[in-house]
């Protein structure tokens, strides 16, 4: 056992993203967003929604997080 940011540090060289305060996510997994009022969710594989802080709203506008205009 370890505190996340060490955990993420760890990770420092694989291609993913501390997106909430106990949530990791590996690029490659992200299939999709979902949003509803000020919330961001990614999709990813095996059907789980992953909450996405508001800190890190902005990152995932990128289009290699799922981020879908409209």
């Amino acid at each position: 056992l370890m505190r996340m940011s060490d955990a993420c540090a760890l990770m420092e060289d694989a291609s993913g993203m501390r997106v909430h305060r106990s949530w990791w996510v590996a690029q490659a997994a992200v299939q999709g967003q979902a949003r509803s009022d000020s919330r961001v969710e990614l999709a990813v594989k095996g059907g789980l929604a992953v909450p996405v802080s508001r800190a890190r709203h902005g990152t995932m506008r990128d289009p290699a997080w799922g981020y879908a205009a409209g």
